[in-house]
């Protein structure tokens, strides 16, 4: 008899586990990122921004307080790339 109401103790806990646990889609979202701008807008912004990006690696260096702007302008950055990179034009390898 007690092992009976061991085994429904584990079954339950085992459920409410499972359904607490998160998923693998919930733990990596994806990113919608809206580009409205032109190649040459992300090219000048790519260039400010990796500028910025250096000097707050210098400020970073001296100051641990500016880690955070580093982590801001890394993540900009590779936001603007991918941007970049959807406004540029396709070529073909047959040119």
């Amino acid at each position: 008899m007690a092992s009976i109401r061991i085994s429904i103790a584990a079954a339950l806990a085992l459920g409410v586990a499972a359904v607490s646990m998160p998923t693998a889609s919930a733990q990596t979202p994806i990113r919608k990122i809206d580009c409205p701008a032109t190649l040459a807008q992300y090219n000048d912004a790519i260039r400010q921004f990796q500028t910025l990006a250096d000097q707050a690696r210098v400020m970073a260096e001296q100051n641990p307080l500016y880690e955070s702007d580093v982590k801001y302008y890394a993540s900009v950055l590779i936001d603007s790339y991918e941007c970049a990179k959807t406004a540029a034009p396709v070529t073909t390898a047959l040119r």
